[in-house]
C-alpha cells in the first residue's frame, strides 16, 4: 500500500512552525514605515507584502497594511495563517488570482477579513480555511458567477445562509455550481 502524501495546498507539519518563523522576523523599517520579514531566499521568495515558497508556491505570509489585498498570480496554494490578523490587521477584500487552486484550514484566521474573491473554478477550501474568521460577509465566486453569503457559526466559523447569482454578461450559462458541494 502507498502511503499518503498530502497535497500541497493541504496542511503540512511544518506549517506552523514556517508562520512563527516567518512572523517572528517581521519588523517595521524605520526610514520608509513599511513591514519588512527576515527569510531564508533559497526557501522563500518575496512578492510585494507577501512571502511565497519557492518550490510550492504556496503563500506563507501576508503582511500587509492595505484593505484590498491582490495575492499575486503564479501563486498556487494558500497556507495555514497566511492572513493572520495580527500581521494585515487592515485587510477587508482578499482577491485570490485564477492560479490558486487550494486553501488550507486556517489560512484566513483575521477579524477584519469581510470579503473574498476566488476566480478559480477548481478550487480547493479546506473544511477550516475560514475558521477564526468571523467577520467574513460575501465569496465572489468570480467563475461559477455566484456570491455566497456567509455568516458567524458557533462564533468561529464562517458558514454560508445565501447564494445569489451574478448578473449575466451575455455569456450562455453553463455553470454546473451546486451549492452542497461547498465545503464550509
Amino acid at each position: 500500500m502507498k502511503s499518503y502524501f498530502p497535497h500541497y495546498y493541504e496542511f503540512h507539519q511544518d506549517d506552523w512552525e514556517t508562520f512563527e518563523e516567518l512572523a517572528r522576523t517581521v519588523s517595521v523599517d524605520v526610514k520608509t514605515g513599511r513591514k519588512t520579514v527576515e527569510f531564508n531566499p533559497e526557501k522563500f521568495r518575496q512578492e510585494g507584502d507577501f512571502i511565497i515558497s519557492n518550490d510550492e508556491g504556496r503563500l506563507h505570509l501576508c503582511f500587509s497594511d492595505d484593505e484590498v489585498v491582490r495575492v499575486p498570480e503564479g501563486v498556487k496554494a494558500i497556507a495555514p495563517s497566511a492572513f493572520h490578523k495580527d500581521l494585515c490587521p487592515n485587510v477587508r477584500h482578499i482577491i485570490l488570482s485564477d492560479t490558486v487552486v487550494g486553501i488550507a484550514q486556517y489560512a484566513i484566521c483575521g477579524c477584519s477579513v469581510e470579503e473574498l474573491t476566488i476566480n478559480n473554478k477548481y478550487i480547493y477550501i479546506s473544511d477550516s480555511a475560514f475558521d477564526w474568521c468571523s467577520s467574513l460577509r460575501v465569496i465572489h465566486h468570480i467563475s461559477e458567477r455566484v456570491t455566497i453569503h456567509v455568516k458567524e457559526d458557533e462564533g468561529r466559523c464562517a458558514r454560508p445562509v445565501r447564494f445569489e447569482r451574478m448578473e449575466s454578461s451575455g455569456i450562455e450559462d453553463d455553470s454546473d455550481f451546486d451549492p452542497d458541494d461547498l465545503p464550509f
